[in-house]
């Protein structure tokens, strides 16, 4: 089972919070992990996501 979770706010949450909020849920997805911010006019989203491989266990499964 996978796992996502993030933000929107119009202040920046700091990376390194992002990752604690992803990390917190490593048992939804040991396998690989990751975050996304941007930027916008009105205020920042912020996503991450932890990953459980099923079928790909090699890093041809991870796309970038």
């Amino acid at each position: 089972m996978c796992g996502i979770c993030g933000y929107v706010s119009r202040k920046r949450i700091e990376d390194s919070i992002l990752c604690v909020m992803r990390d917190s849920m490593t048992h939804r997805g040991p396998n690989d992990a990751g975050i996304w911010n941007r930027d916008y006019s009105n205020g920042y989203i912020g996503l991450a996501h932890r990953r459980l491989s099923i079928f790909d266990l090699t890093e041809l499964g991870h796309r970038k």
